[in-house]
Protein backbone atom coordinates (compact mmCIF):
# COMPACT_ATOMS: atom_id res chain seq x y z
CA UNK A 1 0.00 0.00 0.00
CA UNK A 2 1.20 3.49 -0.81
CA UNK A 3 0.75 6.10 1.89
CA UNK A 4 0.06 9.54 0.41
CA UNK A 5 0.89 12.74 2.32
CA UNK A 6 -1.60 14.86 0.39
CA UNK A 7 -4.22 15.22 3.09
CA UNK A 8 -4.23 18.64 4.71
CA UNK A 9 -4.69 18.91 8.46
CA UNK A 10 -4.70 21.95 10.71
CA UNK A 11 -2.31 24.53 9.25
CA UNK A 12 -0.32 22.21 7.03
CA UNK A 13 0.53 23.55 3.58
CA UNK A 14 -1.66 22.48 0.66
CA UNK A 15 0.74 20.64 -1.65
CA UNK A 16 -1.96 19.09 -3.83
CA UNK A 17 -3.74 22.14 -5.28
CA UNK A 18 -0.90 22.97 -7.70
CA UNK A 19 -0.57 19.34 -8.80
CA UNK A 20 -4.14 18.15 -9.37
CA UNK A 21 -3.72 17.70 -13.14
CA UNK A 22 -0.15 16.34 -13.06
CA UNK A 23 0.57 12.69 -13.83
CA UNK A 24 1.34 10.31 -10.99
CA UNK A 25 4.70 8.59 -11.39
CA UNK A 26 5.67 5.49 -9.46
CA UNK A 27 9.39 4.89 -9.06
CA UNK A 28 11.42 2.26 -7.29
CA UNK A 29 13.09 3.36 -4.09
CA UNK A 30 16.23 3.66 -6.18
CA UNK A 31 14.48 6.12 -8.53
CA UNK A 32 13.78 3.86 -11.53
CA UNK A 33 10.50 4.64 -13.34
CA UNK A 34 7.84 1.92 -13.00
CA UNK A 35 4.65 3.46 -14.32
CA UNK A 36 2.67 6.63 -14.95
CA UNK A 37 -1.01 7.21 -14.16
CA UNK A 38 -2.66 10.24 -15.73
CA UNK A 39 -4.87 12.46 -13.60
CA UNK A 40 -8.59 11.74 -13.66
CA UNK A 41 -10.85 14.22 -15.46
CA UNK A 42 -11.62 16.15 -12.26
CA UNK A 43 -8.00 16.12 -11.10
CA UNK A 44 -6.43 14.35 -8.16
CA UNK A 45 -7.80 14.56 -4.65
CA UNK A 46 -6.42 12.86 -1.59
CA UNK A 47 -9.25 10.33 -1.88
CA UNK A 48 -8.65 9.53 -5.57
CA UNK A 49 -4.99 8.93 -4.79
CA UNK A 50 -5.62 6.73 -1.76
CA UNK A 51 -8.31 4.77 -3.60
CA UNK A 52 -5.84 3.68 -6.30
CA UNK A 53 -5.02 -0.01 -6.26
CA UNK A 54 -1.81 -1.34 -7.73
CA UNK A 55 -0.63 -4.81 -8.53
CA UNK A 56 1.20 -6.09 -5.44
CA UNK A 57 4.08 -7.23 -7.62
CA UNK A 58 4.70 -3.61 -8.67
CA UNK A 59 4.84 -2.22 -5.14
CA UNK A 60 6.15 -5.23 -3.22
CA UNK A 61 9.77 -4.04 -3.22
CA UNK A 62 8.82 -0.48 -2.29
CA UNK A 63 7.89 2.53 -4.38
CA UNK A 64 7.89 6.29 -4.15
CA UNK A 65 5.00 8.28 -5.65
CA UNK A 66 5.39 11.64 -7.37
CA UNK A 67 2.93 14.07 -8.90
CA UNK A 68 5.03 15.50 -11.68
CA UNK A 69 8.35 15.86 -9.79
CA UNK A 70 6.86 16.47 -6.33
CA UNK A 71 7.17 13.54 -3.92
CA UNK A 72 3.72 12.78 -2.48
CA UNK A 73 3.99 9.33 -0.95
CA UNK A 74 5.68 6.00 -0.54
CA UNK A 75 5.25 2.44 0.61
CA UNK A 76 7.87 3.32 3.20
CA UNK A 77 5.99 6.10 5.06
Amino acid sequence: MISFITDQQNREPDILSQLVQKPLHLRTLEGMHLMTVHAPAGGWTHDTLTDLRFNEQIISEGVDAYLDDQWVGSTEV
